[in-house]
């Protein structure tokens, strides 16, 4: 299996994007193209990763308040189980989302307690992660938090995180030990389909005032060019052009934002 990630604490120069791509993956980081205009902890709190594996792939995007601990905690957790769902034996759905379920319970639990540990306030963290199975025909995703998950099918993109699909104010992995209230977050098993690509973001991409005005709109418009690029070159092409294209909404209204990201495409 091979995995990557990048963790923002080492990634704080504003306007720079760091990229690792290998095969259909690729995960992009950046601390973002201004200036925060608000309290931070740490200048970049967000961190990706990906994993690939003979039966699939893992994505995961993770934004820490209160420090970068957080979303480094998330993305290690993942990453440490990335083996039980990536190898060749088939996995059935309802697994999965037990499996997602459960790992999200664990890493609000491990948050809340290093937090605690570190006298800081609860480190209130947001997370999506997707595993995809082609061979299963299978996507697994869950998202907490104003994170996107972003999947495009047939020239349409369309966002299935919990953040798209509800105007609630948004809950945190880490905020509680536990994960107690089921309305602030989304763990589905879908088919995985006719997929071209899958692309999460956190919300440097999509924050008002800050990102995109229609982060959608502009995710799909920028697959059209990256996705007619030759197969080896999708994945990080894409990644890339997440990235610069937020930098250069937040250059515009000169209010920055870390932005990570992390893509799959199909080759």
């Amino acid at each position: 299996m091979r995995t990557a990630h990048l963790f923002g604490r080492h990634h704080q120069h504003i306007g720079a994007v760091d990229l690792v791509a290998e095969g259909p993956c690729a995960i992009a980081i950046s601390r973002g193209g201004a200036p925060k205009q608000y309290n931070f902890t740490e200048p970049n709190e967000d961190a990706c990763a990906f994993a690939w594996g003979d039966g699939g792939v893992l994505l995961a995007v993770a934004d820490g308040h209160h420090g970068a601990g957080g979303s480094e905690r998330a993305i290690e957790h993942l990453l440490a189980k990335a083996p039980t769902w990536l190898d060749a034996q088939p996995l059935e759905r309802g697994g999965l989302v037990n499996d997602l379920r459960e790992a999200l319970d664990q890493i609000a639990e491990r948050i809340f307690d290093d937090a605690v540990a570190a006298d800081l306030p609860p480190a209130a963290t947001t997370l999506s992660v997707v595993v995809l199975r082609p061979g299963d025909d299978l996507l697994g995703h869950a998202s907490v938090g104003d994170s996107h998950v972003f999947v495009s099918r047939d020239g349409a993109t369309g966002d299935i995180s919990w953040a798209a699909h509800s105007s609630d104010t948004p809950e945190y992995l880490g905020r509680e030990r536990d994960l107690s209230n089921d309305q602030k977050l989304l763990v589905e098993a879908t088919d995985l389909g006719n997929a071209r690509a899958i692309a999460l973001v956190t919300d440097g991409f999509s924050e008002r005032g800050i990102g995109h005005t229609d982060p959608r709109a502009a995710l799909e418009s920028l697959l059209i060019d990256t996705l007619g690029a030759e197969p080896d070159l999708r994945a990080p092409d894409t990644s890339r052009a997440i990235a610069e294209s937020a930098l250069a909404a937040q250059r515009q209204q000169r209010s920055g934002d870390n932005v990570a990201c992390a893509v799959w495409t199909a080759l």
